[in-house]
């Protein structure tokens, strides 16, 4: 559920907050108020698109935030882990939303940033916003199988993944198939490079840290002398001495025997005798290493020009198979895989085409099944959608879901749907674009609503002007059944009807008001006193009426008779 909102610096919006509360929650007010604004925040709040039109003027940024209590769904909290965002079930999320002229948008989850991906996966299980282009999905027939299949809830979507699954093992073994069928000719060319490129490679021997290891004897070799000299200068300094200069072993060695007698008089100095005389055995160590390597170092020019031609040879193997000596060698491998499979391409054909018709049946099976599930599913379907309807006013209206075989199998499987409609009794079904008006579409999209919010686990939805193009008592039946949803959901519902508004459990009030010369929408939440005087304005835009002002109280109390039955 939704418990806060944050708007800053959005369009009109400089600075708001405000607090929604469960059940049916409607934002009224005049034309351009900014209602849809609000609805725009959240769709941000969401991962929905943005821009830097959404960014009041003068500000940089933009930003919004909702704060939601999380619902108790697994997979949400899987994902949140997945995504390294702890939470614990009694705490709330907060989703922010920050967007800059320079048209960067950055998402944080509880203060975590994140990726948009991210970002918009976990809005999903958050709120279900309904807007007015939203109706267009439904002339849309490629949108009516996923609605149907969502409506048939979480049996029929395991089913679905299951023909999805093995789709992609059929799809995987017919290209495999493909592949071995090329001509015998470009097998036997390709059979061929591969042997020769596993044969050079197998001749390099090569090494993973190869290459490192010979730059850095390269190294070493092309700087000799220079190393000679300053290992043999090392050597005299620190043991063999010189007549000019005496060794630092020979220095330390008269001091540790100074130390010795000294300490005879005074054993404080022991300690110190006994650290200046490990030094002495550690110098002498280290002069046997570099007189070692004095002795072992020295140029080699042999060895470095076999050094420049193995990485000459690495540098040509790099330009052929890849960029590092591991690259390569997962070529090599991958090399070896396709020859192998090339030598055995007539056995392993003959596995795959027996692999090939063990799956076919395995799909024909799981697609018949998911077909067989959907035509059961579309029977509850049509039977709610057309009880819905008749509520919602369209009495002897007829909606069906159309069956086709699709022209080929899919990971969805085999069937086309289609929703159709007759508007009135005798005339003929047709697809929703070529009939349904805007009124309609409404009407038939809150009913999908209505049935779908019983196995819809997002907690809270969002309707734009749903009343759009209704009226009458069509629009108190809207009412009514947006007001049945909101005892198992969470609803926020933008509205120009005074039947719907009085069904509100929170009524919120938008306003523009000019402030220093500035356009800026504001929001507030009616009081009882106060909402009869909104309806009142809804109802015939004179709020002085008395006769409008009864018919608001009427109207409220009606509402609220009907909502204590629900």
């Amino acid at each position: 559920m939704l418990l806060e909102l944050t708007i800053r610096n959005f369009t009109l919006i400089d600075e708001l907050h405000f607090q929604l509360g469960p059940g049916l929650n409607v934002l009224t007010g005049e034309t351009g108020a900014g209602k849809s604004i609000i609805v725009d925040a959240v769709n941000l709040v969401l991962g929905g698109r943005a821009s830097t039109e959404f960014i009041r003027e003068p500000a940089e940024k933009a930003l919004v935030e909702g704060v939601f209590v999380l619902p108790q769904v697994d997979k949400l909290y899987q994902l949140l882990e997945t995504y390294g965002i702890e939470v614990d079930h009694d705490d709330p999320l907060v989703m922010t939303r920050e967007m800059s002229r320079n048209g960067r948008s950055l998402c944080r989850v509880n203060g975590r940033v994140t990726t948009l991906g991210n970002y918009r996966r976990i809005g999903q299980f958050l709120v279900d916003l309904h807007g007015q282009h939203e109706h267009q999905t439904l002339l849309n027939p490629v949108a009516h199988l996923e609605q149907l299949d969502n409506f048939g809830g979480e049996a029929l979507l395991v089913l679905r993944g299951e023909v999805a699954s093995c789709y992609r093992k059929l799809h995987n073994v017919v290209i495999d198939l493909e592949r071995l069928q090329r001509d015998e000719q470009e097998m036997a060319r390709r059979q061929d490079l591969l042997t020769f490129q596993i044969e050079e490679l197998d001749s390099a021997h090569l090494q993973p840290g190869e290459e490192e290891a010979l730059q850095q004897e390269k190294t070493i070799l092309q700087n000799a002398e220079r190393l000679a000299h300053g290992v043999t200068a090392a050597y005299q300094m620190t043991y063999a001495g010189s007549p000019q200069q005496n060794s630092a072993y020979d220095l330390l060695g008269k001091v540790v025997a100074e130390l010795k007698t000294l300490s005879l008089l005074d054993a404080a100095l022991q300690p110190v005798t006994e650290i200046l005389e490990a030094s002495l055995y550690q110098t002498e160590e280290a002069a046997h290493v570099l007189r070692r390597y004095m002795e072992e170092a020295g140029p080699d020019p042999l060895r470095l020009e076999q050094i420049e031609v193995r990485l000459n040879l690495l540098r040509q193997l790099k330009r052929k198979y890849g960029a590092s000596i591991p690259e390569i060698l997962q070529f090599r491998q991958e090399a070896e895989a396709e020859l192998e499979l090339l030598v055995k391409r007539e056995s392993t054909f003959t596995d795959l085409q027996e692999k090939r018709v063990q799956l076919e049946e395995e799909y024909r099976n799981l697609a018949k099944q998911l077909t067989e599930r959907r035509k059961q599913t579309a029977l509850i379907l049509e039977e709610g959608i057309n009880r819905e309807l008749s509520f919602l006013g369209m009495n002897g209206a007829g909606f069906t879901v159309c069956f086709q075989s699709c022209p080929s199998p899919s990971a969805l499987g085999v069937d086309e749907v289609e929703f159709l409609l007759s508007p009135n009794p005798g005339e003929p079904l047709k697809p929703l674009a070529r009939i349904a008006s805007g009124g309609e579409l409404s009407r038939i999209m809150l009913a999908l609503k209505t049935l779908l919010a019983k196995v819809d686990q997002v907690p809270t939805m969002i309707f734009d002007e749903i009343d759009t193009g209704i009226g009458g008592r069509a629009l108190e039946a809207v009412a009514m059944r947006l007001g049945q949803i909101a005892n198992s959901h969470q609803v926020l519902c933008v509205t120009h009807a005074a039947q719907i508004a009085g069904w509100a459990d929170h009524h919120f009030y938008i306003e523009k008001q000019l402030e220093a010369g500035r356009t800026l929408t504001r929001i507030s939440r009616l009081a009882e006193e106060n909402r009869v005087w909104e309806i009142a304005r809804m109802l015939s835009g004179n709020t002085e009426s008395e006769v409008s002002r009864q018919h608001a109280i009427e109207m409220l109390k009606r509402a609220q008779g009907q909502k204590s039955l629900n």
